[in-house]
């Protein structure tokens, strides 16, 4: 946090690019907190990693460097490993049982026991469910993975995930992508 004369400035990230849904979201819970606040508190907005991986924003955030930071769950895991449970494949029935949960006392426990590791718990974000896409051929069942070299998150569970499957994991972080499509890896 940042003071300004009398205004209160926090700085939010995200590792999506500009017009991403979860940056939008960001966007609107600044100009919200403007508003409400009578102009009294700011949010900006740092979209694209431009302040870091998310393991490298997590650690900001815990040092109190950022003031909110939109991740994703599996990078999470890595200072509060009971988060991993919400990377679990097919756990859910429904983006309904979902919901169900998180909004219900499992998902708000959580939230609250995400402070013991420095983090105040705002909410959750749906962003989609993990899907696989290829520069080859299409996933249409995971017999498809079979021999496929697939990024997943760096998490254990997606990277087993992968494995029983058929494919190959490679760990690598969002803004690695685009590079390594284009490169082959």
């Amino acid at each position: 946090m940042e003071k300004r004369g009398n205004v209160i400035v926090l700085k939010a990230t995200d590792d999506h690019k500009d017009g991403y849904s979860t940056v939008e979201g960001l966007k609107l819970m600044a100009k919200l907190v403007d508003r409400w606040s009578n102009g009294r508190i700011k949010i900006e907005v740092y979209p694209g990693a431009v302040l870091g991986s998310e393991k490298e924003t997590i650690e900001q955030t815990q040092m109190g460097v950022i003031d909110i930071n939109r991740v994703s769950i599996s990078p999470v895991v890595s200072v509060y490993p009971r988060m991993a449970v919400l990377a679990l494949p097919y756990i859910f029935q429904s983006r309904e049982h979902m919901w169900r949960v998180l909004d219900g006392r499992i998902g708000k426990n959580m939230l609250s026991e995400i402070s013991k590791v420095g983090f105040l718990g705002l909410a959750y974000m749906d962003s989609g469910s993990r899907s696989f896409y290829t520069v080859k051929k299409p996933v249409l069942s995971p017999n498809d993975l079979k021999g496929l070299k697939i990024r997943t998150q760096k998490s254990p569970v997606m990277m087993d995930m992968v494995s029983a499957m058929g494919g190959k994991p490679v760990p690598m972080a969002f803004e690695e992508v685009y590079s390594a499509l284009q490169t082959g890896v």
